[in-house]
Formats: structure tokens, C-alpha cells, sequence
């Protein structure tokens, strides 16, 4: 992997790191110096690691590629639509959805786990099957299946 490419890599991991200590207060409140070195450890250990980096920059490809579908998504319904479809239970509910689904997908597929997963779930296996059938009924459960007030 190049350089500029594990620098990159090191501070996107750094900036998210301090952010969420930040924003947690985990290590405590106003303690910007012991999370920036918590931060610079992490992103130090991440870029050591070359299988973590690998996964993470396939990762962040794939992400900006699927950005740029929603947002070109969303910018076409804004403009052939008017702004009652910002209120769809589908935009609420569903494009989370949708987004959780393609994360997990997306961090089996880096991983190198998604040929693992889809052979075991599409054998001859039952358990894997109903396993997979739970999994998506709690994800549309839990997307669709909230009060009917919202």
C-alpha cells in the first residue's frame, strides 16, 4: 500500500477515534490531550496492522461510491418531486434500512467473510436459513415495526 494511502488511512482513524471519545467522555470530560493520545496510539496500531488497512480502505471505496448513489438519489427526488417526500415513511425508515443492510454487507464482503456466509446460509442447512430469515424480520421489524405515531 503506499504511503500517502496509510496516512490517510492513520488520520481518518485518528479523527474518528478522538471524535467519538470526545463526544462519549469515556476518558472523562475536557480531556482532549489523554483522548488525542488514545487517538494517535489506535491510528498508530491500526496503520501497523496491513490486513485492518486493507479492509478499511476497500471499506471507505465502497462507502464513497454508495454515498454518491444516495446523494445523486436524493438530489433526483428533490428535484422531480416536491418536499411532502421527505416525510415518506420509506425516507425515514426505509433508506436507513437499506443503508444498515448495505454497511453489514459491505464489512463481510472487505472482511472476506461474505463467501463464508452466503455458503453456509444457501447449503442445504436449515438452521442457517432460519438464522437468516430471523435476522432480516428483526432488521424490518425493527425499521418498519415502531409505533404507528411516527
Amino acid at each position: 500500500m503506499p504511503f500517502v494511502q496509510e496516512i490517510l488511512l492513520f488520520v481518518l482513524v485518528f479523527v474518528v477515534i478522538f471524535a467519538i471519545l470526545q463526544k462519549s467522555k469515556v476518558l472523562g470530560d475536557g480531556k482532549k490531550q489523554i483522548d488525542s493520545l488514545v487517538a494517535l496510539v489506535m491510528g498508530l496500531i491500526f496503520v501497523a496492522v496491513a490486513s485492518a488497512t486493507g479492509i478499511v480502505f476497500q471499506m471507505v471505496a465502497w462507502t464513497a461510491v454508495a454515498v454518491v448513489v444516495i446523494l445523486l438519489f436524493l438530489l433526483l427526488m428533490g428535484f422531480v418531486l416536491d418536499d411532502k417526500w421527505k416525510e415518506n415513511n420509506f425516507v425515514k425508515k426505509g433508506l436507513p434500512g437499506l443503508i444498515i443492510v448495505f454497511i453489514v454487507i459491505l464489512v463481510l464482503y472487505t472482511a472476506g467473510w461474505w463467501d463464508t456466509v452466503w455458503n453456509w446460509v444457501t447449503q442445504d442447512n436449515v438452521v442457517g436459513t432460519i438464522i437468516l430469515l430471523a435476522v432480516i424480520g428483526g432488521a424490518v421489524w425493527a425499521v418498519w415495526g415502531t409505533k404507528s405515531g411516527d
